[in-house]
């Protein structure tokens, strides 16, 4: 059982990341229910940002927001990492999930985290905010969400 004290920030090889990335509300429960820390890193990435991919995962971006997830949890990338350039999701050190979101297309993903206080003006890496990514990609109803 997750006592609390796990190193979130530190990167884990966890079946949550799958689920989230999946779409697989049951999987992401049993894993946050096993003790999964909810912004716990794996590739520099956390599960909610993961399941901001695709527009069908809503159900578990959602799931993940209820359970505690932060919605403006930045991307983080570890040195250790930086040889492997095959990633799962596009995505610049200090994206958040609106930026995934906003990357994918996912319309209704980014009006659930926009209701769920995420912050439309934090910028990645690069500079770019998720109305430049969504921009970027003509993205136009997601635009003027934003």
């Amino acid at each position: 059982m997750y006592d609390g004290k796990k190193d979130k920030t530190k990167d884990y090889s966890l079946g949550l990341h799958g689920a989230a990335m999946n779409g697989n509300v049951g999987l992401v429960k049993f894993a946050l229910d096993h003790g999964a820390p909810i912004d716990s890193v794996v590739n520099g990435y956390m599960p909610l940002q993961l399941a901001c991919i695709n527009e069908n995962h809503i159900a578990v971006v959602q799931y993940l927001i209820d359970r505690g997830a932060d919605v403006n949890a930045q991307r983080r990338w570890s040195k250790k990492h930086s040889a492997d350039k095959s990633q799962a999701v596009a995505g610049a050190t200090g994206s958040t999930a609106l930026h995934v979101a906003c990357a994918n297309g996912c319309t209704k993903i980014v009006d659930l985290l926009l209701r769920n206080g995420a912050k439309i003006n934090v910028k990645d890496k690069y500079g770019s905010r998720p109305v430049d990514v969504a921009a970027a990609k003509h993205h136009v109803e997601i635009v003027k969400l934003l």
